[in-house]
């Protein structure tokens, strides 16, 4: 609520032209941790490859890229990506991230869980799908890949096309690669 009204100062203090106390409002708010848990060129990588794995698929899907506190990195369309596939692939991306699992994985819960699916299987926020991955650096998760709108499959392919082309991540923390 507080970061509610230092916009609403900002905005005001602009809108009346009064520009100093627009930058103290400004500086005023706070400013989330700004440790890169994946770089630019990684989240653009990922994502334009996933995008391109699609297209030779013949499919426009959303791909979007968010970071382990949900700030999106990537998020590319295409001119022929539907309105769904725009409101799946956030969806999905969202889902991997609160849940730190795979779309594949959280969709076989949804299946098999009832509890899990009377709580979260209508919830707006989420997608249970193909084609969403976590990605962990080491034991730290530090982003989400997903695909919304290319079908489940291809979806899934495409967004697994995209995590090869970083070869230093894995969809699992690596102490949990050791255990298996």
């Amino acid at each position: 609520m507080k970061n509610l009204g230092l916009c609403a100062a900002w905005f005001g203090a602009m809108m009346v032209g009064n520009t100093s106390a627009a930058l103290a409002a400004d500086a005023a708010a706070p400013r989330p941790e700004r440790i890169a848990l994946i770089s630019r060129a990684d989240a653009m990588l990922a994502a334009q490859t996933t995008m391109d794995a699609c297209v030779k698929r013949g499919k426009h899907p959303l791909v979007v890229v968010k970071d382990a506190r949900g700030y999106v990195w990537a998020w590319i369309s295409d001119d022929q990506t539907s309105v769904a596939a725009l409101i799946t692939g956030n969806q999905k991306a969202n889902a991997v991230l609160d849940f730190k699992t795979p779309g594949k994985v959280l969709m076989a819960r949804l299946e098999s869980d009832k509890q899990f699916a009377a709580q979260h299987g209508n919830d707006p926020r989420y997608y249970f799908g193909l084609g969403a991955y976590p990605i962990y650096k080491q034991d730290t998760l530090v982003a989400v890949l997903a695909s919304g709108g290319a079908t489940g499959p291809i979806d899934e392919e495409c967004v697994l096309e995209g995590l090869k082309a970083l070869p230093w991540a894995s969809i699992q923390p690596v102490t949990d690669n050791k255990a298996q």
